[in-house]
């Protein structure tokens, strides 16, 4: 997961990684909504084992499991459609895109 953060990050998203275990994902999940997230990228393991990532849409509030490869073609054509690359969401764009 820490390669595919550092490729998001490298094409401007904001990326957090928690890699500490006792971390609730309701927790989680609810200090990505503050930080006005647009997406949680979840890597278990049974993501891990499978080869895949869990991408939750908080604005949508809708989640799939992809191919971990596939990530940040993924992350790229949502925020294509209307998004911003820094997820924003919030009001306060920093990237510079649509927001």
């Amino acid at each position: 997961m820490l390669f595919r953060s550092i490729a998001l990050r490298t094409n401007g998203y904001k990326v957090e990684v928690n890699f500490d275990g006792s971390t609730k994902v309701a927790n989680a999940l609810k200090k990505a909504l503050r930080k006005g997230c647009r997406l949680a990228i979840f890597l278990g393991e049974d993501e891990y084992n499978n080869g895949t990532v869990t991408i939750k849409d908080l604005k949508e509030n809708k989640q799939e499991t992809i191919s971990s490869e596939d990530m940040l073609l993924y992350v790229d054509d949502l925020f294509d459609n209307g998004g911003c690359t820094c997820g924003c969401e919030s009001g306060e764009c920093t990237c510079g895109g649509n927001n």
